[in-house]
């Protein structure tokens, strides 16, 4: 899944993470290395942890890299417009699953920047989420077809 996202109004905080696969020759799903509370814990990198206010740019979350696993929280009312393609669908594969951080730890790496790590663990929706859907009622778009003009 792509996920846009454009802060709209207010202020919120954004922590963004991508699963580390430590074995390229695993499978498509995130590599699960240990059990906490008798769940199993995936080790994540952390791509974005700051605050944003509107207005500022839209980001562009790709399925393996950019931040795909991502947290909103407001600090002030805010709105943001969060569209993700393909939508949703548990069948597919493509199920929205919540996790929370256990622990957070950082590795300095030799030019000294900091990369941030942590540990997600997948919970149960949080009863204060809130979340609106709306399914994309616009023209069909066939992404296996050329793009006329381009030719």
């Amino acid at each position: 899944m792509t996920v846009f996202n454009k802060l709209l109004m207010g202020t919120m905080h954004i922590k963004a993470y991508d699963w580390v696969d430590l074995d390229p020759l695993t499978s498509k799903s995130p590599t699960k290395l240990l059990h906490v509370d008798g769940s199993c814990v995936r080790l994540a990198k952390v791509k974005a942890n700051g605050t944003f206010t509107a207005p500022c740019d839209t980001s562009v979350l790709y399925p393996t890299s950019g931040g795909n696993i991502h947290e909103f929280t407001a600090i002030t009312p805010c709105a943001v417009l969060d569209v993700i393609g393909p939508p949703y669908c548990k069948d597919d594969g493509r199920d929205c699953t919540h996790y929370q951080q256990v622990s957070e730890f950082e590795i300095e790496e030799e030019e000294e920047e900091e990369d941030v790590y942590g540990w997600l663990k997948e919970i149960e929706i949080p009863k204060e989420s809130k979340m609106d859907r709306i399914e994309y009622m616009g023209p069909h778009i066939n992404i296996n077809t050329p793009n006329p003009s381009s030719s």
